[in-house]
């Protein structure tokens, strides 16, 4: 009787385990035919965030933030953090908006873009031909609708 009880467990074991691997089976087979949706929908909300990593250029204290320069392919881009804390040698950024120290020698006209405030400053953002200068100002003030950079 115990050695019945014993077989009986056994082929319901192996019904369970069946049940299983065709439920496993069931559910690779519906992830394969979704795969390359799921594929095609990455890459294509992958191409509006594309991230490069820049490396530190140089940094410039205002007031109480500290604003760290960074060659980010060739492009610079800056990172705003407070004046007491050390600028990353490396940081990841976001590789659409162009951000730029505006050349000390260049005459362009920038458009008044957006602010965001950091701190005590204002980071005024314009369009100058298509990429984005960053002009830094006191919380304070307001941006300039236009800027000479």
């Amino acid at each position: 009787m115990l050695l019945e009880n014993s077989k009986q467990n056994q082929k319901h074991k192996m019904q369970l385990w069946r049940s299983k691997i065709s439920d496993v089976a069931a559910d690779v087979t519906a992830h394969n035919a979704i795969a390359p949706i799921l594929v095609m929908l990455f890459v294509l909300l992958s191409a509006n965030a594309q991230a490069a990593t820049g490396f530190l250029k140089s940094k410039d204290t205002q007031a109480f933030t500290q604003v760290c320069y960074y060659d980010v392919l060739g492009d610079t881009h800056s990172l705003n953090i407070k004046s007491t804390d050390l600028c990353p040698l490396t940081y990841e950024f976001d590789t659409l908006p162009k951000l730029s120290k505006p050349a000390p020698s260049a005459k362009k006209t920038g458009f008044f873009k957006d602010d965001e405030t950091s701190g005590f400053s204002r980071l005024c953002s314009y369009d100058v031909l298509g990429d984005t200068y960053v002009l830094t100002i006191g919380s304070t003030e307001i941006c300039p609708l236009t800027y000479q950079f």
